[in-house]
């Protein structure tokens, strides 16, 4: 709840969208930079069993190199909220399909796996965004 909010609208609240029920201090908890070290907890948190996306590049990679990679990625992640679009290669990934079981000449016996690259994973990542959950979270508890 933020100062602005009486205690009149708390006890009986207007239906509202969340976007329109965050004051201030929250907006900018939310479209606050992600910093360095949000970036290199959300690096040292990515999944090794997962496979690279089509630029090749492994979630080792990324934790090998963090203290290279990270101010990029921190300059990146900063540049698409300015400008509100992703980079091109956030659009992009590569679909495989995968057997489960059965007869292999049935489509219905695959699935289809989307690898992405992992700069989108890290984009994406809880880590990175932990604060902006927990901001929405609150908001719209607080709607209800």
């Amino acid at each position: 709840m933020c100062e602005s909010d009486s205690v009149e609208s708390v006890a009986n609240p207007e239906p509202k969208s969340i976007g329109s029920s965050l004051c201030d201090e929250e907006v900018a908890l939310c479209e606050g930079e992600i910093g360095l070290d949000k970036v290199k907890l959300a690096v040292a948190a990515l999944n090794h069993a997962k496979s690279p996306g089509s630029d090749g590049l492994t979630a080792e990679f990324y934790q090998c190199y963090v203290d290279l990679l990270g101010p990029v990625l921190c300059r990146l992640f900063f540049a698409m909220q300015e400008e509100q679009r992703c980079a091109e290669s956030f659009l992009k990934g590569v679909i495989t399909l995968v057997y489960k079981k059965g007869d292999r000449a049935d489509l219905v016996n695959y699935r289809p796996i989307n690898s992405i690259q992992f700069n989108s994973i890290l984009f994406s990542n809880q880590t990175l965004h932990h604060q902006q959950t927990r901001v929405i979270s609150e908001s719209w508890e607080d709607s209800i």
